[in-house]
């Protein structure tokens, strides 16, 4: 049985020592990176819902709120708008 050959992180980076010590590695990254505080992000996390609604999403929420799905024939459904009604 052989070991599968193939591109190996060492040989795609060969400007970057793999086996460098910690303390080492800060003049290297400070220079890639010279805006870099050390600080921790404190509002990194997954954003769930977005903060804005889009247009589309907006004329869909008033097509809901003005129409109904119904049945318009004995076989076929439809969105139908809602009758206004108007005040005298």
């Amino acid at each position: 049985m052989t070991i599968k050959k193939g591109l190996s992180t060492a040989k795609k980076y060969p400007d970057r020592p793999m086996n460098m010590r910690p303390d080492r590695k800060v003049e290297p990254h400070s220079v890639r990176h010279p805006n870099d505080k050390n600080e921790p992000r404190k509002n990194k996390g997954v954003q769930w819902a977005k903060s804005r609604k889009t247009e589309r999403e907006k004329r869909l929420a008033l097509f809901y709120k003005t129409h109904v799905y119904t049945w318009v024939s004995p076989t076929r459904r439809a969105w139908v708008p809602i009758a206004k009604e108007e005040e005298e």
